[in-house]
């Protein structure tokens, strides 16, 4: 008996606990990337086996997947609207702004606010930090901002930073930033791939002695933090499962849509397989992220009326008074967007 057969009637019974813990149907596609992650866990990965899921080879390119989400998926789009109104309303009656950009990827959020900026005809100047692990991806920010940077009004500075997020150096950062400059930080679906807490606690300080107008932050809002496995698996079933519901309504191609399960299911496979010590699609609670901003001398920046527009079809959309929006389909919150200042 191999060892995949030998451990069937195991990984079954673990997933007829997570259908049995719901009232909903599970998605077909679901239950084939749990029961390929069940395995991998009772298998074991050894760690040399394990790499960060970001910069992974997959059949589609885990960036190639990532841009996807970014163009295709309307929880991320409107998500990055509301956030791009939120720096038109700091960038307004600004001659510059600087924009650090955590995560900056292949810039599909990055041209988007800056096409939004073109519309501030005060602006003379935007500088833009990107910091991005992917050499790959940087080097097509740097060629795509400097083909497009001809196209606005103002004059745009980039100055693209090959690390992760939790190594830079703000004291770098803050030789790039303009005297005089109003300065918002922007991190977009990134800092879950910081492993720690207190590594993510740092950053945020960090980024409080810049004291920047604007840290905006689009995150998943469930608990995948927990060491706690039972309680990770469900809360993973649960928000994949809501997830990948959620897709099967959209418009798109069955290509797309397989594309965009593939995606979550690299982060699907992190929450489940991978021993926690190894793990890099470590999700948090809004509520948590909040708190790491409350705690480093953030508070809520008010966005009422800024969000009071937004819709998405089988989308319930909902404002929480520590300073984010909330997506959530059916019960399940999918997507927090957190929006802070600096309170000093």
């Amino acid at each position: 008996m191999n060892t995949t057969t030998s451990l069937s009637p195991q990984v079954e019974s673990i997933i007829n606990h997570c259908i049995n813990s719901f009232a909903w149907q599970p998605d077909a596609d679901l239950l084939s990337h749990l029961r390929r992650a069940l395995r991998s866990k009772l298998e074991g990965i050894a760690p040399e086996q394990i790499q960060n899921t970001y910069l992974k080879t997959f059949d589609i390119p885990q960036i190639i997947l990532f841009d996807i989400l970014a163009n295709r998926f309307p929880l991320v789009l409107e998500a990055q609207q509301l956030i791009n109104k939120c720096i038109l309303e700091v960038a307004l009656n600004q001659e510059q702004i600087c924009i650090i950009d955590l995560g900056i990827g292949r810039s599909v959020q990055m041209l988007r606010i800056l096409q939004s900026l073109d519309e501030c005809k005060s602006l003379k100047t935007v500088t833009v930090i990107g910091v991005e692990i992917q050499q790959d991806s940087l080097a097509f920010s740097t060629s795509l901002l400097n083909e497009k940077k001809n196209s606005f009004h103002y004059d745009l500075v980039f100055h693209p930073i090959n690390a992760a997020i939790e190594t830079i150096d703000i004291e770098h950062f803050a030789a790039l930033i303009p005297p005089k400059c109003r300065l918002i930080a922007n991190a977009s679906l990134a800092l879950h791939h910081v492993q720690s807490k207190a590594a993510r606690s740092n950053i945020f300080k960090q980024l409080s002695t810049l004291q920047p107008d604007l840290l905006t932050l689009i995150e998943p809002n469930v608990d995948c933090f927990t060491d706690n496995f039972e309680a990770r698996l469900l809360n993973a079933y649960e928000h994949f499962g809501a997830l990948y519901s959620y897709i099967n309504t959209l418009d798109l191609s069955a290509e797309e849509k397989s594309g965009l399960k593939q995606f979550f299911s690299n982060e699907l496979f992190d929450a489940i397989a991978i021993p926690n010590e190894y793990r890099f699609e470590k999700y948090d609670l809004s509520n948590n992220w909040c708190a790491i901003g409350k705690a480093s001398g953030f508070s809520s920046y008010p966005i009422g009326q800024l969000a009071e527009g937004l819709k998405i079809p089988g989308i319930n959309i909902s404002q929480n008074e520590m300073g984010y929006v909330n997506f959530a389909f059916g019960q399940t919150d999918i997507l927090g967007v957190i929006i802070l200042k600096d309170t000093r």
